[in-house]
């Protein structure tokens, strides 16, 4: 983060606060809860908009406007993604007044279910070991390397924007994307 004063200093701190619960309940994935999650999480009284994976189109299947289709998305993550493991700590942050962004890269991992497992997207799941050294460490962070468990791995792209109020930082857009290609 590009912060130099106290206030910057105090900002990124809070933002890294919000983007950690939200990695936290990506690997708690309280369906239940996801209302109670996106509430904390996400401006209200405003339209938030995620853009998921297989979004095509605005209005289209996985882009999600509103509340209540951010909430859908996200229970419906937690039901039948991967566990998404986002690199929080080398996230990119900059902000300029009350609006931030921020932009980082992870993965999206599964336990092999053997032979047909299902592809994400129409992409084929990576090796550990041919993934970018920052994936490679993040995936090896979540204890994805070794054993005898065969990990699914799909790298990922992951971009918010947040917004300060009163009640303090919260996503108001967020955007999800697979790469094309993988330079290592």
């Amino acid at each position: 983060m590009r912060e130099t004063d106290r206030q910057g200093a105090e900002n990124g701190e809070e933002i890294r606060s919000v983007l950690q619960r939200f990695q936290e309940g990506y690997c708690r994935r309280d369906v239940p809860g996801a209302a109670e999650f996106a509430g904390e999480l996400f401006v209200s009284g405003r339209d938030v908009v995620i853009i998921g994976t297989g979004a095509a189109q605005r209005g289209g299947y996985e882009w999600c406007e509103g509340p209540e289709e951010a909430c859908g998305i996200i229970a419906e993550d937690w039901r039948s993604w991967g566990d998404l493991i986002l690199d929080m700590e080398r996230a990119h942050i900059d902000r300029h007044d009350e609006v931030a962004w921020v932009a980082t890269v992870g993965i999206v991992c599964r336990h092999s279910a053997g032979r047909g497992e299902a592809v994400q997207a129409g992409l084929q799941p990576t090796p550990v070991h041919d993934l970018p050294p920052q994936l490679q460490r993040l995936a090896s962070s979540a204890g994805l390397t070794g054993g005898n468990r065969q990990q699914l791995v799909w790298p990922v792209r992951w971009s918010a924007v947040l917004i300060r109020s009163d009640a303090g930082w919260a996503f108001s857009q967020m955007h999800f994307s697979y790469p094309g290609l993988i330079d290592s």
